[in-house]
């Protein structure tokens, strides 16, 4: 359907969509650095000072038998999404204006054009013009006329067309 109001449009089937095929390579850490009781121990109190509830006098007061190295990884999984709209825009006509209609070429789907955010994962909003698919219409509010019936005076006076 044909509406001035923005349409949601849905993303192109995951077949269409270009994948990344790179891989990092994962490997084990295995060299570790020897830490010492008391690094173990300042660590630790260094955690609790962080916390409030934590209880500082455990942590002086534990015996430490023995220390064992062990990696662990963190991952932080960060998503990037994307909403494309179409709708129908008008704007007044200029002869300087280029139209680029039909005549240049097939009109774009909306996940077709290229679109580069300027930073990721920051909300942002463009409004692009989509490439062959613009006209030279009459206007609808006016049919051209350049003015139309005040709706204030009930047409005792004219105004001019904000439209075209």
């Amino acid at each position: 359907s044909i509406s001035f109001d923005s349409m949601c449009v849905p993303p192109p089937p995951a077949s269409r969509l270009v994948r990344d095929q790179q891989q990092e390579s994962c490997s084990i850490v295995s060299h570790h650095p020897v830490l010492t009781e008391q690094q173990v121990r300042q660590a630790l109190l260094s955690h609790i000072s962080k916390h409030s509830c934590y209880g500082r006098d455990a942590a002086k007061a534990q015996v430490v038998t023995a220390l064992q190295a062990s990696s662990a990884f963190h991952y932080q999984l960060e998503t990037f999404t994307e909403r494309r709209e179409n709708s129908w825009a008008y704007t007044a006509f200029s002869p300087v204006t280029e139209v680029d209609g039909p005549d240049n070429g097939p009109a774009p789907l909306p996940w077709d054009i290229p679109v580069i955010p300027r930073n990721m994962f920051e909300a942002e909003v463009k409004t692009l013009w989509v490439p062959h698919t613009s006209s030279v219409k009459n206007c609808f509010r006016c049919n051209s006329q350049g003015s139309i019936a005040c709706q204030e005076c009930y047409a005792k006076g004219w105004i001019r067309c904000l439209h075209c």
